[in-house]
């Protein structure tokens, strides 16, 4: 029926939808290039108006700017792995510290995510162990069930969609779209798609490219990229 209407329908026998409103949010997403390798994480830290316990307001307000935290280096030597055990390192910190300050103020804290792609690769990248002072398997997992929520799980456990649960297909129907992507188009680019196949092609072009204009556009589309991404899990909520 889904389907057939086009729309999204409450799944069978849900009564209320579970996902509480806490004092500070934050979205989060990772890139990755054509090796797999993540070159990048992103987050938006919001602090949404606290009404009744459990209620979230209709206005949801962003009060930091989006954070970006990325790396751009050729693997001549191997150094992937080295580079994106870096930038998760330097990821975990730091929502660590902002974890830590919520405590610190009594609030309650929260990370969302869409699927299970940032656990897998968070795992990935510990067990591999590439530098010192990555935190353990245990710890990643222990870390992602007490404060991350993944918003595609969420979705699936509570509506029916009429084609499929990926976040380019959910947010539009939150009034998100990619328009800052778009806008960054010009003629000389391999494809303006906001897509993640687009995004390992601006990857190369931001490492490879003889040209610094074309490595700092791409960066530029990159960065605008994963922030929209951030900002369209943030719409969903």
């Amino acid at each position: 029926r889904a389907s057939i209407l086009g729309t999204p329908l409450l799944a069978r026998g849900f009564v209320s939808l579970d996902l509480p409103v806490h004092h500070v949010e934050i979205d989060f997403d990772m890139e990755n290039d054509l090796a797999g390798h993540v070159y990048m994480w992103g987050l938006l830290v919001s602090h949404p108006p606290m009404g009744e316990v459990g209620a979230r307001s209709a206005t949801l307000e962003t009060t930091e700017p989006y954070e970006v935290i990325d790396a751009y280096e050729p693997d001549v030597d191997g150094s992937g792995a080295r580079l994106e055990a870096e930038i998760f390192l330097a990821f975990w910190n730091r929502v660590h510290e902002l974890r830590n300050q919520a405590l610190e103020r009594g609030e309650s804290f929260q990370l969302y995510y869409w699927s299970h792609a940032e656990l897998t690769v968070a795992k990935r990248i510990c067990e591999a162990a590439a530098i010192d002072g990555l935190p353990s398997l245990a710890q990643v997992e222990a870390f992602f069930a007490e404060s991350c929520t993944d918003l595609e799980a969420v979705l699936k456990a509570h509506f029916v969609m009429p084609s499929g649960t990926s976040v380019k297909k959910v947010a539009p129907l939150a009034g998100h779209d990619w328009s800052a992507v778009h806008d960054l188009a010009n003629e000389d680019t391999d494809g303006e798609g906001a897509s993640g196949d687009v995004s390992m092609i601006k990857h190369r072009l931001a490492v490879e490219a003889p040209d610094r204009h074309v490595r700092d556009a791409a960066k530029l589309w990159l960065r605008t990229y994963n922030e929209q991404d951030v900002i369209a899990t943030l719409r969903v909520r």
